[in-house]
């Protein structure tokens, strides 16, 4: 659709990392966006295809299951995108800033003495 490539941009342009486009995650599928290393997955929506009851009841279940799984999930429609880039610039940004501690300590533990050297992104 039009809006990933918004996002996309939108990310870029505030200074963002990219995010994977059209990540796979297990049995859920496909995600618009995921930051794997920090468990962030970022869903883009336009109206015209979530907004019957149907589809709203799948991206509810979609969701859930992303949740069991360890994800964060971040929902942002077109008119977020589209006209309040700042505002899903920086929940994008405290998402990561929060994430960073806890994904980073799920994948290995360090070695005794090991000290963490911190980068800002």
């Amino acid at each position: 659709g039009l809006l990933e490539p918004r996002m996309a941009r939108l990310l870029r342009d505030h200074g963002l990392p990219p995010a994977v486009f059209q990540y796979v995650i297990g049995r859920v599928g496909r995600v618009d966006f995921a930051y794997p290393e920090l468990m962030i997955v970022i869903e883009v929506d336009g109206y015209g295809f979530h907004a019957s009851p149907s589809a709203v009841e799948r991206d509810a279940e979609r969701r859930n299951d992303l949740t069991k799984l360890g994800w964060a999930v971040y929902v942002f429609t077109w008119g977020m995108v589209v006209r309040r880039p700042g505002a899903v610039a920086a929940t994008v940004r405290e998402a990561r800033a929060g994430a960073a501690p806890a994904a980073a300590s799920r994948r290995r533990p360090r070695a005794a003495g090991a000290t963490a050297c911190s980068r800002r992104s």
